[in-house]
């Protein structure tokens, strides 16, 4: 419940307001609290449109910022215990809560100087906050506007992902909120009325779709998003360890498929099979794809392809278990320099000791080749860890992997096709086929989903714990060891 049925429902409540939030950036220092800006904006299609005072000092902050949140709240009121209570039961046993609308968009910010990018903003502002009119044209050489737009700097927010929730008591029964709207209406203070008519509006909406259908309307939504209304249906954390323990079972069962082919050739049957598993999955939203977008879906395509050759190429030369954990230094390294925590990068040192030890190199036993293979790996993951939560957050689904993984598979190719001519037969094929649900296919999703939910830091943490559990329990494939979480 709570959440809105269709994008028409938060669209038309945002309609109904005068289009003013509050601009949340992150603050340059991470020590200070993030910087916080009430402001008019215009939502146009896939973007926010806003202009602020050149003198205002969010310039830097929002410069520097990859993301931004603007968060538009109405339609709010308190519930008190005794409205909440139970039929025949005390009035003082009920429950209070909070009675609220609001829509919250996550958004890619750029900031325009150009005086005729300040005069589309600015046109389309007036348009949309002053329908009336009765203003006079906004023209960079024209008075009384055009000597005013240096005075002004503009913003568009490139729309990633929305949250709207409709607060409402949408589980309790109609009747139920009908004596709370009444009781809003009677009360009549502050936006009561607000929050009395958004109340009715719901019971309306409710009453046109029986329970059934809004619980069809729900599971569709868990479908497409993979969320709850309140959270995730499966914790972020599971789909992480999920997505490594795939790779590594992946990984073990190549080993065979390595010495047929190639490590760069098992690469590029895996990914070019992957590669269509996806696409057939999901289309790929080509036109969705903005300039901007260009480089960061080559970017992660091509670290992708080369972290998958390199990692394929550690484990044709040491034990599995040694590059999962030299290959781990990556997403450890992650989290602790997204942590802005100068103790919290001890532990990739440490996690280095670890590593040294693990592999013994005074020994002379340990293949260096291998070894750099799975340090170049790690910082490849590391890389890959950084892009795919912002593909994530800029493309709903697994559509970003639709368009990344080909070009994995293409870059793959540029060293596996030489390597794996005259060996390819329809074994390797069928073989390749069902690696390729292993990896990339299922490990590849659920990061992509647990990124969307989890911080940088959170991931990669996670994903080093995990590998220093190893010692916990180990599977054997084809002499190679996979390592499981103790349980």
């Amino acid at each position: 419940w709570d959440a809105p049925l269709d994008s028409n429902e938060w669209k038309d409540w945002l309609a109904s307001t005068d289009r003013f939030g509050i601009l949340a950036v992150n603050n340059l220092d991470p020590a200070q609290a993030p910087l916080l800006l009430p402001t008019h904006f215009t939502l146009a299609g896939g973007e926010v449109l806003l202009h602020l005072a050149r003198p205002n000092p969010i310039w830097p902050h929002l410069e520097a910022a990859g993301e931004v949140r603007l968060a538009v709240v109405g339609d709010y009121a308190y519930i008190p215990t005794y409205w909440r209570a139970k039929a025949g039961g005390p009035d003082e046993d009920g429950v209070p809560t909070s009675y609220y609308a609001t829509v919250q968009f996550v958004c890619r910010p750029t900031v325009i100087d150009d005086p005729q990018g300040k005069t589309d903003i600015l046109t389309a502002q007036l348009a949309d906050l002053q329908p009336e009119g009765r203003h006079a044209t906004v023209a960079a050489d024209q008075a009384p506007y055009g000597r005013m737009l240096s005075g002004i700097r503009g913003v568009r927010l490139e729309i990633l992902r929305l949250d709207a929730k409709f607060k409402y008591d949408d589980h309790n029964p109609i009747e139920h909120r009908e004596r709370v709207s009444d009781r809003l209406d009677e009360r009549s203070n502050g936006l009561d009325s607000g929050a009395a008519t958004a109340t009715s509006r719901c019971n309306r909406r409710l009453a046109d779709v029986s329970e059934a259908a809004v619980t069809k309307r729900a599971q569709g939504r868990l479908a497409q998003t993979g969320r709850t209304e309140y959270g995730a249906a499966v914790p972020p954390w599971m789909l992480a360890v999920a997505a490594m323990l795939s790779v590594q079972l992946g990984s073990a069962l190549s080993i065979d498929m390595i010495s047929t082919v190639g490590p760069a050739g098992t690469a590029w049957l895996r990914l070019s099979f992957g590669a269509l598993i996806f696409v057939a999955l999901s289309r790929p939203p080509l036109r969705e794809i903005s300039r901007q977008d260009v480089p960061l879906l080559l970017g992660l395509g091509i670290t992708t392809g080369l972290v998958t050759i390199l990692f394929l190429a550690a484990i044709e030369r040491i034990p599995l278990g040694t590059a999962v954990a030299v290959e781990f230094l990556g997403p450890l390294t992650v989290a602790a320099v997204r942590s802005h925590s100068s103790r919290a990068l001890a532990w990739p040192a440490l996690a280095l000791v670890g590593v040294v030890l693990l592999t013994e190199p005074w020994q002379g036993s340990t293949d260096p080749v291998g070894v750099a293979c799975a340090a170049l790996a790690a910082l490849g993951w590391a890389t890959y860890i950084l892009l795919t939560q912002r593909v994530g957050d800029r493309f709903s689904g697994i559509s970003g992997l639709s368009m990344t993984i080909p070009v994995a598979a293409a870059t793959a190719g540029l060293f596996g096709i030489p390597q794996a001519a005259g060996h390819i037969s329809v074994g390797v094929l069928v073989a390749a086929a069902g690696l390729a649900v292993l990896l990339p296919v299922l490990p590849y999703a659920l990061e992509l989903l647990a990124l969307r939910r989890m911080t940088h830091t959170s991931f990669g943490t996670l994903m080093a714990g995990a590998a220093a559990q190893r010692g916990g329990r180990r599977i054997s494939f084809a002499g190679q060891e996979c390592a499981l979480q103790p349980g």
